[in-house]
C-alpha cells in the first residue's frame, strides 16, 4: 500500500497492485492525506533519500530488483539525473512533496537550519578531509568517530565557512535559479591549485548526509541538496 497515487509521483511502470489498493481503501487514503496536512505529522516525516540509506544498515539485507535504476539515480542525485541541480521543477517526478509548503518557504527553512547550526555544520562538513574514524560504522554514510575540526583553525575552515555563507545567501536571495561561477565569491577559487576541490568535497559530504526529518523537512532538504549541487558544479 502506498500513500499517494503512482501517477501523482510520475513514476510509471507496473503499479497495478498499488492502484488496486488505492481504490480498495479510499477512506484510509483520505485519512493518510489528512494526516499529512498536520504540521505535527510532517515534522516527523522522512524522505525517500533518508529511507533508502538508513534502512539497509538496520534491516541487514536490502537487494535491488533490477527495475529501479532511474528512480535510484534521481533519489541519489547521480550524474545525469539533474535531481540535485538548479532550477528545480515545482513537482518532483519521483517523490510526492509535503503539502502546504512552497519552494521559497522550503529554501528559507534550509537556510535557517544552516544558520542556526553554522559552526557545527562547518565542522561536520570538514570531516570529508579527515581520516575515517575508528572503529568504522556499519552504515556507509555514518562516521560517528571521525575527527572534528576546531573552529577557525585552518584555511580549509575559512573556505568551507565562506562556501556555506554563500550557499545561505543563494537560498535566501537567488530564487532557486541556476548558479554560475560569477555568483560565487572570488576567494573560493583563489590560492593554490586544487583549493576549490577541497571545499567542494566538504559540501558534497554534507549534501549526501542531510537527514529528514532530523535536519530539516523533505522539501527543504531537496532545496539544500540542489543548491549544493549547483554551487559545486
Amino acid at each position: 500500500f502506498v500513500r499517494a497515487r503512482p501517477d501523482d509521483a510520475g513514476i510509471g511502470g507496473d503499479w497495478t497492485r498499488e492502484e488496486t489498493e488505492w481504490n480498495r481503501w479510499p477512506l484510509l487514503q483520505r485519512w493518510f492525506v489528512a494526516l499529512e496536512e498536520r504540521p505535527s505529522y510532517r515534522s516527523l516525516s522522512g524522505d525517500f533519500y533518508t529511507h533508502v540509506h538508513d534502512l539497509p544498515p538496520q534491516l541487514g539485507s536490502c537487494a535491488r530488483n533490477g527495475h529501479g535504476n532511474a528512480c535510484e539515480a534521481h533519489i541519489d542525485g547521480l550524474n545525469g539525473s539533474d535531481a540535485w541541480s538548479l532550477p528545480l521543477p515545482d513537482v518532483d517526478p519521483f517523490e510526492p512533496l509535503p503539502c502546504g509548503q512552497g519552494m521559497q518557504a522550503a529554501r528559507l527553512e534550509a537556510a535557517e537550519a544552516l544558520l542556526r547550526n553554522r559552526t557545527a555544520v562547518t565542522a561536520f562538513a570538514l570531516r570529508a578531509l579527515a581520516l575515517p574514524g575508528f572503529p568504522p560504522a556499519g552504515a556507509d554514510l555514518a562516521d560517528p568517530n571521525a575527527s572534528v575540526a576546531i573552529p577557525g583553525e585552518s584555511s580549509d575552515w575559512v573556505l568551507v565557512d565562506c562556501a556555506l555563507r554563500q550557499l545561505v545567501a543563494l537560498l535566501l536571495h537567488h530564487g532557486g535559479a541556476a548558479v554560475k561561477r560569477h555568483h560565487l565569491p572570488a576567494e573560493l577559487f583563489a590560492g593554490e591549485e586544487g583549493v576549490a576541490d577541497r571545499w567542494r568535497e566538504c559540501l558534497r559530504y554534507l549534501q549526501r548526509r542531510v537527514g529528514v526529518p532530523r535536519d530539516m523537512g523533505a522539501a527543504a532538504a531537496r532545496q539544500l541538496r540542489a543548491h549544493i549541487g549547483a554551487v559545486c558544479a
